[in-house]
């Protein structure tokens, strides 16, 4: 879905981020993969190495800087400032929250190979429950206020209905679709966010919408801009 994501943006955005290079974590990212590595993948914090606050307007500080860099990618892991890693290490769940994480059955960081018609896709879904059905991804937000607001910016029910064909195809039904959201930023609230069934409804037909739409500009029409053939209209919005 990582990459699928980039053709809800434009067909040409899409094709842009293949051929871009890897970027360097944000500070924020970081926090959002260690945070979920504690909880669904532990061995994975492996690949970290946390250090402490290097000056590297002097010239110690910039040969430190430089040995820290050799060292890690030596032993092949990822800087990240101790502080973050340990705060990220050290978040305490709500009860709603760590109950999510507390049911029996369930399948966590799971990587699964599906097809829909000729597209080949791979969704890793961080938590399914096969016995109640529940689908949960989770997040990291700097703002969990207004995170509901976020689920439809940054089209997260997308993604949910993503995982949801990729069980569906793989002969399990998904019953409830749930975000389990953890503040990166003091004081590192937490809470989960269900999506309602007609939601998802929406949600599960968009994504059938789009993924007919990229094969057919993958084999025809060619990926195209963000509107090439009409100007966009803005309306007054809900909020």
């Amino acid at each position: 879905y990582s990459s699928f994501k980039n053709f809800l943006i434009s067909g040409k955005y899409f094709e842009a981020k293949l051929a871009e290079e890897e970027k360097e974590a944000s500070d924020s990212l970081l926090f959002g993969s260690i945070f979920h590595a504690s909880i669904l993948d532990k061995d994975e914090l492996d690949k970290y190495m946390p250090f402490d606050p290097v000056d590297k307007r002097t010239k110690a500080g910039k040969e430190e800087w430089e040995k820290l860099q050799n060292e890690a990618t030596e032993n092949n892991k990822t800087l990240v400032p101790r502080e973050i890693y340990e705060s990220a290490l050290n978040i305490q769940l709500t009860p709603i929250a760590q109950s999510i994480l507390d049911q029996s059955d369930n399948i966590c960081e799971h990587s699964v190979i599906w097809d829909f018609g000729d597209i080949a896709c791979k969704s890793k879904i961080d938590i399914f429950n096969p016995t109640t059905g529940v689908l949960t991804d989770v997040k990291t937000t700097r703002d969990l206020a207004n995170f509901e607001r976020a689920i439809n910016s940054n089209r997260y029910y997308l993604q949910l209905a993503f995982y949801d064909l990729a069980l569906k195809a793989c002969g399990y039904e998904v019953s409830q679709w749930k975000i389990l959201a953890v503040e990166n930023t003091a004081p590192y609230d937490s809470t989960v966010f269900t999506l309602a069934p007609e939601y998802m409804d929406f949600a599960k037909s968009l994504i059938e919408v789009q993924l007919k739409r990229f094969a057919f500009q993958r084999d025809f029409a060619g990926f195209k801009g963000l509107s090439e053939e009409s100007e966009i209209v803005c309306a007054l919005p809900n909020y």
